[in-house]
């Protein structure tokens, strides 16, 4: 499941299409890569779900995402990724 976000900006109508847009675009990418279109389900959540309550353009920018969760999967799952998630150190 892809989960789209919006920032506070703009209105709640251009927000919703906006956030559906952004998880599609991902949905997109996945299925570029031969993920078959039946594994992925995607929502849009508009601007009702901030990660960030700020006004500034860094809290903006945190709130404009889409995450993945993994459904219905028994196996074993990686951790969350983001943009923002550092790398471990390769050891020398």
């Amino acid at each position: 499941e892809l989960q789209g976000y919006a920032s506070k900006t703009g209105g709640s109508k251009h927000n919703q299409d906006l956030s559906e847009r952004r998880a599609k675009n991902v949905r997109d990418a996945l299925l570029s890569y031969g993920i078959e279109p039946n594994r992925v389900r995607i929502i849009g959540f508009g601007d009702t779900h901030l990660a960030e309550q700020g006004t500034d353009q860094v809290s903006h920018a945190l709130n404009r995402r889409v995450t993945a969760s993994v459904v219905g999967y028994k196996g074993k799952v990686k951790k969350e990724w983001t943009i923002f998630t550092t790398l471990p150190e390769a050891e020398s």
